[in-house]
């Protein structure tokens, strides 16, 4: 297991002096990031390295009524160097349905991004107030999804 996560850690591709920016459809704000970087504005990011097993979380929201049958779309677009000195673009693009619909959110929702976001709000919150009120606010963001769900989708 060791021999096998030194070849990971030494055979990666690694992307240096890495700057992320992220575009989002009109109605739609960018409202925090979460992760390891340096923050240049609300939509620009910049890392010193990211690797294939590195994350990092931005959280919109829609500051105008989204018209139910249009998309939102999101771009997001990575200007990085790689390990031979060469300059590359990555650019990620995604249309999004809109839905009036709760439990079409809870349907269409991934559990491990769900965690994911929570786990990293939780973490910087432990930095920055008391490890109790990060805790009782991680408990109570739960207790309202699973409240909001109980509510709107179970029969």
């Amino acid at each position: 297991k060791l021999y096998k996560e030194l070849k990971h850690n030494l055979t990666r591709d690694i992307a240096f002096e890495c700057y992320f920016r992220i575009r989002t459809s009109t109605g739609l704000d960018v409202v925090d990031c979460y992760g390891n970087f340096n923050r240049k504005s609300s939509s620009d990011l910049e890392f010193s390295t990211i690797d294939c097993d590195k994350s990092f979380v931005v959280t919109f929201k829609h500051e105008e009524k989204l018209n139910e049958k249009s998309l939102v779309c999101l771009q997001a677009a990575l200007l990085y160097t790689t390990k031979t000195g060469e300059r590359r673009i990555r650019v990620h693009t995604l249309a999004l349905k809109t839905t009036k619909t709760l439990s079409d959110v809870f349907k269409n929702s991934d559990l491990d991004t769900v965690f994911n976001v929570l786990a990293k709000q939780a973490s910087l919150q432990w930095i920055e107030t008391k490890p109790s009120q990060a805790t009782d606010n991680l408990v109570n963001q739960c207790a309202s999804m699973l409240t909001a769900y109980r509510k709107h989708c179970s029969q």
